[in-house]
């Protein structure tokens, strides 16, 4: 007698899929966001990042049960606590010879480096999405950053600068051209910046840059 197939799952919509995430304890604080990148990604290519975050599946006496076959840990469908939809979560359970590899492709030493730059970055986007004021934030966790790096030593980033939008401006920067050397997202942003108001109480100092000339071009090369 032939083997029978498992039955097929039934179709799920992306809304439903992020539904399902949620169900199973993964916290998702944009849900628009998580449904455009299951509908750009997928569902099953964007699993193997968060499998390491599922709770292993365990005996009545707590342990952890092991495939019969490949002898690894099994796992549930549940998430572990704390578990989140954002990229700098799935860095860092990375391992560390594929966070090093990515380091290396933004000629980047050291992988703590990364881990806060992309932490940061994840509230930048956690506060647009969710319209929150940016342009005087104060971040508690200032930005490292590459000791004895040209683009750093030229830019001279002061506390204020790193704590402030202008610092993640320069380490988003230092990203973007290095894998898109013909971007010109920085030229916007500067226009952008450049086309703030001159209002009482919102000096160019409150977005960390250094003076109150604008944004400094010469410093990116523009």
């Amino acid at each position: 007698m032939s083997q029978q197939l498992a039955p097929p799952k039934p179709f799920r919509s992306y809304s439903a899929l992020c539904s399902l995430l949620a169900s199973r304890g993964m916290q998702i604080a944009d849900v628009p966001r998580a449904e455009r990148k299951l509908r750009q990604v997928g569902y099953y290519r964007l699993s193997g990042f968060w499998y390491p975050c599922c709770e292993f599946l365990r005996d009545a006496s707590g342990n952890v049960m092991l495939c019969t076959v490949s002898k690894k840990p099994l796992r549930q469908d549940s998430f572990a606590s704390g578990t989140q939809f954002t990229a700098s979560k799935y860095y860092e359970i990375l391992k560390d010879s594929h966070r090093n590899r990515i380091c290396k492709r933004f000629g980047l030493k050291h992988t703590n480096i990364l881990k806060e730059w992309l932490r940061e970055i994840n509230t930048l986007r956690n506060r647009c999405a969710h319209h929150s004021r940016i342009w005087n934030q104060v971040s508690a966790n200032p930005l490292p950053t590459i000791p004895n790096d040209r683009y750093f030593e030229r830019l001279s980033l002061d506390s204020n600068a790193t704590s402030r939008l202008y610092g993640l401006i320069a380490i988003i920067w230092y990203l973007v051209k290095t894998i898109g050397a013909n971007s010109k997202w920085i030229q916007q942003v500067a226009d952008v910046i450049d086309s703030k108001p001159m209002v009482p109480g919102c000096p160019f100092a409150s977005l960390g840059l250094p003076d109150e000339t604008g944004f400094p071009r010469a410093l990116f090369g523009i």
